[in-house]
């Protein structure tokens, strides 16, 4: 269901192509982006339509920081940045054997990554340059994850574990997540 954010009207839904499931939703300025991880497909909605944006096999969760779209994929087992500036081409970070099934990616304010991988049971923190992974979280199953900016918090469903998991992020000298908030 879609509504118009002026008036509250309801909308025509939106239409994706060979969408089978969408995977991960971002927004940056007036645009909306969507992941279909079975159709290898990054889309942008224009109205009631999905516009495809990016190719990439097994795309998963989507961040977008300064028009830029970060993403992972499940089955290639790599982090991308996607470039509009750049005909929207995946360009690797070159971490694909840091990571068994990446499903979920977050930016922090200093440019380090958080980054999902359930199936690998953690949750990473992936440098700047894109050159260091860290474990900061053993967590068998987060596949989803949500910053809570206000309260400086990441917010870690875990399925498997039937709870939600809330860590403190730390944003000093060496950025990352503190202990489960349980």
């Amino acid at each position: 269901m879609r509504f118009a954010l002026a008036t509250g009207k309801s909308l025509p839904s939106v239409f994706f192509p060979q969408a089978v499931s969408l995977s991960g939703f971002a927004a940056f300025g007036n645009n909306v982006y969507a992941s279909a991880s079975a159709a290898g497909t990054v889309y942008r909605i224009e109205g009631d339509r999905g516009v495809e944006e990016a190719r990439l096999k097994g795309v998963s969760g989507l961040t977008v920081v300064e028009g830029c779209l970060y993403t992972v994929s499940m089955t290639e087992r790599d982090i991308y940045v996607i470039d509009p500036r750049e005909n929207w081409l995946p360009k690797p970070f070159g971490l694909a054997a840091q990571f068994r099934a990446p499903a979920r990616i977050e930016m922090l304010a200093e440019g380090s990554f958080i980054v999902s991988d359930g199936e690998g049971g953690k949750l990473a923190c992936v440098s700047p340059d894109w050159k260091t992974v860290r474990k900061v979280a053993e967590l068998p199953g987060a596949d989803d994850m949500a910053l809570d900016w206000n309260r400086k918090r990441l917010i870690v469903p875990v399925a498997k574990e039937n709870h939600v998991r809330v860590y403190a992020l730390r944003l000093d000298d060496s950025p990352g997540i503190t202990g489960d908030m349980r």
